[in-house]
């Protein structure tokens, strides 16, 4: 069953039990009233009914089973928690300190919670045995002390599941939010594996993830999708003529350039080396081309400074590649034809777009 519709089914359950407990009730106290104190009251024409009472009784107590039966519809379903677990696990894409961790926590969640589940079924075993013979006997009692015993029984076994029950609840809920807490964790490691350090922009990781991702969604949606490849002109003589840590520092700035020129589902990673991506979902050839011109010529004209020193680094540009999806059209062909265009940019003399 799903969890939600669980969830919004319980008000319903709680107020059936209740309903027929109070039912129960009232057949099993109205015959005991009639056979203790009426009969002085009433005399012979209480007496004869008697009978009539005894089977109130037993009539009662299978629709209080009944009550107990639908409470424990109200326990939660193991295969939702086990589900929780499963889609935790999947996330783990790849080994690394943290996650590794998470794994071992995760682990050891959930051999907890298959020892409170086999506990609590093998206690629910014993509970509806229990519930099992008392109905049989119910059946086949006479008289009032007998009926009396009997019910005596019945709520204390009641006493004792409904015990386990709020142990397991209680049991479940920290184990619940422990789950929790390691989601929440397990994301942040997921995302942190997923970004580049430098630059903070999605590795190339990420971008093999999305462009795949994207490009299922373009063919069944058929709408347009494009692709951006863009590389830093000249970054060997920036490296050469400044220092790595300048060259990694010019790699942010353009990276922060190229990312406030993007919005809503537009989707930045950091190719490999001074190279970028940017995917484009529902984004036309014209207006992607667009997109690339307007990045162009903000990093040609962008006064570029060592940030320590306060020294002119001179102008730093860049070369596009623009490629729209084609009917068909596999990742690494998209992937292909983006790539080849920049390099025809670079041939042209760099410093501009080619589609």
């Amino acid at each position: 069953m799903n969890p939600d519709h669980t969830e919004k089914l319980r008000p319903l359950i709680v107020f059936s039990a209740v309903g027929l407990g109070l039912f129960a009730a009232s057949l099993i106290i109205w015959p005991l009233w009639i056979n203790r104190i009426a009969p002085e009251l009433l005399g012979a024409a209480a007496e004869n009914g008697g009978t009539e009472s005894q089977n109130l009784i037993v009539f009662g107590c299978i629709i209080g089973l009944t009550c107990l039966n639908l409470v424990t519809l109200m326990l939660p379903e193991a295969p939702t928690i086990e589900d929780s677990m499963a889609q935790i696990a999947e996330k783990i894409a790849q080994p690394g300190s943290m996650a590794q961790e998470i794994e071992r926590e995760v682990s050891a969640n959930l051999d907890r919670i298959i020892a409170l589940l086999k506990s609590h079924s093998e206690a629910s075993r014993l509970y509806s045995a229990s519930l099992e013979n008392a109905g049989r006997n119910l059946i086949e009692l006479t008289s009032p002390e007998q009926l009396r015993v009997a019910i005596g029984f019945l709520i204390t076994e009641n006493n004792k599941m409904r015990k386990e029950t709020n142990d397991l609840q209680t049991n479940l809920n920290e184990s619940h939010q422990q789950i929790e807490n390691l989601r929440e964790n397990l994301e942040v490691a997921e995302e942190t594996g997923m970004r580049d350090p430098l630059t903070s922009l999605w590795n190339r990781r990420a971008f093999d993830h999305m462009l795949e991702l994207q490009v299922e969604t373009a063919i069944k949606s058929n709408t347009p999708t494009c692709l951006i490849l863009a590389d830093v002109d000249h970054f060997k003589k920036v490296n050469d003529s400044f220092g790595h840590l300048i060259g990694d520092e010019i790699l942010r700035l353009v990276s922060n350039t190229i990312s406030k020129n993007v919005k809503g589902r537009d989707f930045v990673a950091r190719f490999g080396g001074e190279e970028f991506a940017l995917i484009l979902p529902q984004t036309s050839l014209e207006n992607a081309l667009k997109l690339a011109m307007q990045i162009r010529h903000q990093l040609e004209i962008q006064k570029w400074f060592v940030s320590k020193r306060n020294e002119p680094v001179g102008t730093i540009t860049a070369s596009f590649g623009v490629a729209q999806l084609q009917l068909g059209e596999s990742k690494d062909a998209f992937i292909g034809r983006a790539d080849s265009k920049l390099y025809e940019a670079k041939l042209a003399g760099r410093n501009r777009v080619a589609s």
